[in-house]
């Protein structure tokens, strides 16, 4: 079947443009959506809602949805409609100018601006950067912030963080853009570098500087040297680990002679 392709010109997200720090903030206006299908596009009126079937692609700017199913629903009249939600359905793939989603089920709720992802093989993908989880990945539109949670892990070149929950929290730069700032860890943190393994309660990364906070518990592992206290600084930019005593003492550490020495 030829695929067939719709233009909603009168079909607009409402309220917000959607993920400024997904690389949308450029979306201005009424910009309409786009949906194509390999197997047709089905309207159900009673129920306000389009499906689109086989290979199915939403559209918007810069923005783009594929799945096997899409499911667009709206409100209001037909002459004056607004999609307030879309669901992805199998084989998940979100596009932006500077990030992919990968899930196997995916919805996004425009009037509280939140990106909902879910499903095997979950994760999201930047140019230096990528995000795992096990239960489900959400971006926060109007908090600014993303969340990943279940064995939460993010990937930069051999560097590794991860953690129960990762919650990522984004500003405005320069130029007017969102980007990432700092990103939390909460609950059984490990900071892997091809030097060492850094475990701690709790986490705060800040990007700008390089610089990964960990406290409650800290162990810091390289080779066979093993050191313990409560707060440990982890500069993944210099590779320099510094451990403090924080508010419990003294900080301890074994070192153990090299083979041979």
């Amino acid at each position: 079947m030829k695929k067939a392709l719709i233009v909603f010109a009168m079909i607009v997200f409402a309220g917000p443009v959607f993920a400024q720090g997904m690389g949308l903030n450029n979306l201005k206006g009424k910009i309409p959506v786009t949906i194509e299908a390999d197997n047709g596009l089905e309207w159900l009126r009673d129920e306000n809602v389009y499906i689109a079937r086989g290979n199915a692609l939403a559209t918007r700017g810069n923005f783009s949805v594929q799945a096997d199913e899409l499911k667009a629903f709206y409100k209001g009249k037909t002459d004056d409609s607004e999609i307030n939600r879309i669901e992805a359905i199998g084989h998940v793939h979100i596009k932006t100018e500077d990030h992919d989603g990968y899930a196997e089920y995916g919805e996004y709720n425009v009037p509280e601006g939140t990106l909902h992802l879910t499903g095997k093989n979950l994760r999201l993908v930047t140019d230096t950067d990528t995000v795992t989880a096990e239960d489900y990945i959400e971006y926060r539109e109007f908090d600014k912030k993303a969340i990943a949670v279940g064995n939460a892990t993010v990937t930069r070149e051999k560097n590794k963080l991860k953690s129960d929950l990762l919650t990522a929290n984004f500003v405005e730069n320069a130029a007017g853009d969102m980007e990432v700032s700092t990103v939390k860890a909460d609950g059984n943190v490990v900071i892997t570098t091809p030097e060492e393994k850094v475990v701690g309660r709790q986490g705060v990364y800040t990007l700008k500087t390089g610089l990964a906070v960990l406290t409650g518990g800290v162990v810091i592992t390289r080779q066979d040297n093993v050191l313990r206290g409560e707060v440990a600084e982890v500069n993944l930019k210099t590779g320099v680990s510094r451990l403090l005593t924080g508010n419990k003492g003294r900080v301890r550490g074994v070192f153990s002679p090299q083979k041979g020495s």
